[in-house]
């Protein structure tokens, strides 16, 4: 009888333990992430032209904000684009806001979905010729994330890929 209360308690303590830990690790007090991540995207680029010629081609450009955008997406879209390059070409994101919805701090199984619009400008010159663009990039992505995965991660991945949309958009452009 005694042996089946201590086998209790044990149990009772290790499940404890479980839960503490993977309360700290959700909320990032400490990190440990073993996942596997899906991402399903679609996006749509408009972009306005004045003055500009029919085809350009930049190798660089820098990318601006506005004092009100948000500092995880600077910080993630900084991290995509290495360094502050530029060729006469500086895109200026004006706006961007987003939207997380969906499951981010179950522990194992993670489904966020997100929907973001990026509003943005730039001004250049051509062969001497001053010409600007405006325009914005919205989207919709689906998440599905396997295993371990903390919401501070989650949220990560989520700015990474905005990020890594924003600057293939803005490099595609450039090659026109």
């Amino acid at each position: 009888m005694k042996e089946l209360k201590n086998t209790k308690k044990i149990v009772l303590i290790l499940l404890l333990l479980l839960f503490v830990i993977t309360f700290l690790r959700e909320f990032g007090i400490f990190d440990f992430n073993l996942y596997q991540s899906k991402c399903q995207e679609n996006y749509s680029f408009s972009i306005g032209r004045t003055n500009a010629p029919d085809h350009y081609r930049f190798g660089t450009f820098s990318i601006d904000f506005q004092d009100n955008i948000d500092s995880k997406i600077k910080s993630a879209i900084k991290t995509q684009k290495n360094a502050a390059q530029t060729n006469g070409l500086t895109f200026n994101i004006i706006s961007f806001d987003e939207k997380i919805t969906g499951w981010l701090y179950c522990p194992f199984y993670k489904t966020p979905q997100v929907s973001y619009k990026c509003k943005f400008e730039a001004k250049g010159k051509h062969n001497s010729k001053e010409f600007e663009l405006s325009g914005d990039l919205t989207g919709d992505m689906k998440f599905q994330i396997l295993f371990l995965c903390s919401g501070n991660k989650t949220k990560e991945l989520i700015y990474q890929a905005i990020a890594r949309q924003i600057v293939k958009s803005f490099e595609n452009e450039l090659r026109r």
